[in-house]
């Protein structure tokens, strides 16, 4: 009995043996011949899985030999032979090679498409155009591009910084309006405060603060109108934005000559942007005002065949219906 046990476990052994060689992998059931000659089988080495070729099997976060039999390459193989950071590094240059799939990408194509319409014009497609479009004129493109998807925390770090430079600075700010001919009652600067916080837009007035916040003397041209906002009496550096019919406010960067600039003014009408309204009353404007102001937004041969003899009344009701009509 125990020289049978002890035949046994001497089989055993040879079999473990024989498992551990290399030549064991190939499992002779699946072949016509039992046996191979030990030199062909070495010539199959490059074919077989090996110890030499297991060795190159690895898991590269935790450094541990992936010891995996396998009859043939399946999908599920595949991605096990793949760490964790591999994977998210294809995934990245699958990104890379295909930006179009980013939703980030595609904003920024979008604007650089409208960028490029432009020419030398900034405009940025978020919510609040006006605010984006000073923000670039006082920190440029770059730091526009840098922000990412962080833009609305962007926005509202800013806005709050503005809050604050009008509650520490309001006498500062009153002054520096009353130099260029400006009031600004207490009144206003606590509704602007509010808009800062409240408003998802920025106002023509807080547009305004922005501009003594930043030291930035700028104008913005309509179709028709026209609005300074100086934050000093002597605006020899100055910012030009336009806004567009849809409400978007775009910043130019290039430098216009006074000349370019007068005849920008000559064929658009002067709003002031601390006014509620486009118009100061008829008796301040004469006829001839009235005339030049028709003449700009194209309707002088509409009013003339409506009425025989029109008056400065008739003259100012059709320029104020026409552009709320725009």
């Amino acid at each position: 009995m125990l020289k049978g046990v002890k035949e046994i476990k001497d089989i055993r052994s040879i079999i473990c043996s024989e498992m551990t060689n290399h030549i064991s992998y190939l499992n002779q059931i699946f072949y016509k011949y039992k046996k191979f000659e030990k030199d062909d089988v070495v010539q199959m080495e490059n074919w077989m899985l090996t110890s030499k070729f297991i060795d190159h099997i690895k898991l590269p976060k935790y450094g541990k030999t992936v010891w995996i039999r396998i009859s043939k390459k399946t999908e599920s193989t595949e991605k096990c032979l793949k760490s964790p950071d591999s994977q998210k590094d294809e995934s990245k240059i699958d990104k890379m090679k295909n930006p179009q799939k980013t939703e980030s990408t595609e904003k920024f194509l979008k604007e650089a498409f409208h960028r490029d319409q432009m020419g030398s014009r900034f405009l940025s497609k978020k919510q609040d155009t006006l605010f984006w479009a000073i923000y670039v004129a006082k920190y440029g493109e770059a730091e526009y591009y840098q922000i990412g998807n962080k833009y609305k925390n962007v926005e509202i770090s800013e806005k709050m910084k503005l809050v604050q430079f009008m509650s520490q600075c309001k006498t500062n700010i009153q002054q520096q309006a009353l130099n260029i001919g400006k009031k600004i009652p207490s009144t206003k600067m606590q509704e602007w405060q509010a808009d800062f916080m409240v408003n998802k837009k920025t106002s023509y007035s807080t547009f305004w603060i922005m501009c003594m916040y930043y030291n930035i003397n700028a104008i913005l041209f309509k179709e028709y109108l026209y609005m300074k906002f100086y934050s000093s009496t002597d605006p020899s550096d100055i910012c030009i934005f336009f806004e567009d019919k849809q409400g978007y406010v775009s910043f130019d960067e290039q430098s216009y000559s006074s000349e370019k600039l007068k005849e920008m003014f000559d064929t658009r009408i002067f709003v002031d942007h601390t006014s509620d309204r486009i118009f100061k009353g008829e008796s301040a404007y004469s006829i001839e005002e009235l005339h030049h102001f028709a003449s700009i937004l194209g309707i002088t041969q509409q009013i003339t065949n409506q009425y025989k003899k029109p008056s400065k009344k008739d003259w100012m009701r059709e320029l104020q219906i026409f552009l709320s009509s725009i």
